[in-house]
């Protein structure tokens, strides 16, 4: 049976039997504590359903790792949603009041997954290959009339220069690069935030790590939970689909 409690003000849950009983034995739901399950037509205190739970001793000691930072917390400091243990910088932030069986699911996020993301980079690429056009053609006629190194570290600084203005003013501005966008993704904080102009600078150089590591900074996005690559990693950040 999938249980879920009032936490913080907000729901958490859905929890097994197992894991309903752990939260009780921590002294994380207590009696005046909101429950719901499905057989129920509504949310409850958890007095009204004790009888049908045998209570072992309280494990106050208890640790568990949060699935977001990793580090190890008493689980009486940490909050469980869907399943998944969160220290309390980790926690989603939801807002949702639990009113009964319709607010009973937390929200989390759908993650950009490894093609779709693959995708919103030949989308980026191809608007950058439009955009760098001058500055080939200035290349080419530079070549044939006699190319000086100077010019050609010019040129090349443009190119990296418009590069890094195209995706850091989309991704600061708008929340993600055109790629992201036309593919339905956001680039966001943790808790669902749009970041801020240090972060997408920070991103951008972050970014060219993943490439310059063979690529291995992108295939990490196939093997993480939350689809993370390198770069998000670095920078704390998460590309979601949003609702």
């Amino acid at each position: 049976m999938n249980w879920h409690f009032e936490e913080y003000g907000a729901p958490a849950g859905p929890v097994d039997d197992t894991d309903f009983q752990k939260a009780v034995e921590v002294g994380r739901i207590k009696d005046d504590t909101l429950v719901w399950h499905k057989d129920l037509p509504n949310w409850t205190e958890f007095r009204n359903v004790k009888s049908t739970f045998q209570v072992t001793l309280p494990l106050p000691d208890a640790i568990d790792t949060c699935v977001r930072c990793g580090r190890a917390f008493r689980i009486a400091a940490m909050s469980q949603l869907n399943g998944r243990w969160f220290c309390t910088g980790c926690k989603p932030k939801d807002e949702q009041k639990p009113a009964g069986p319709a607010s009973a699911e937390m929200v989390f996020f759908q993650y950009g997954g490894f093609w779709r993301r693959v995708i919103a980079a030949c989308l980026d690429t191809c608007l950058l290959h439009v955009a760098l056009t001058p500055v080939r053609t200035a290349v080419a006629e530079k070549w044939n009339t006699g190319l000086s190194g100077g010019d050609l570290v010019a040129l090349i600084g443009l190119g990296w220069f418009i590069s890094l203005c195209y995706t850091v003013l989309t991704t600061w501005l708008l929340g993600g690069s055109l790629g992201k966008l036309l593919t339905g993704m956001r680039v966001v904080h943790p808790d669902g935030s749009r970041i801020g102009f240090g972060t997408a600078l920070m991103r951008f150089f972050a970014n060219l790590l993943s490439g310059m590591l063979l690529g291995l900074g992108y295939v990490m996005v196939g093997v993480d939970d939350e689809k993370r690559a390198l770069h998000d990693r670095i920078c704390n950040t998460r590309v979601v689909i949003p609702e």
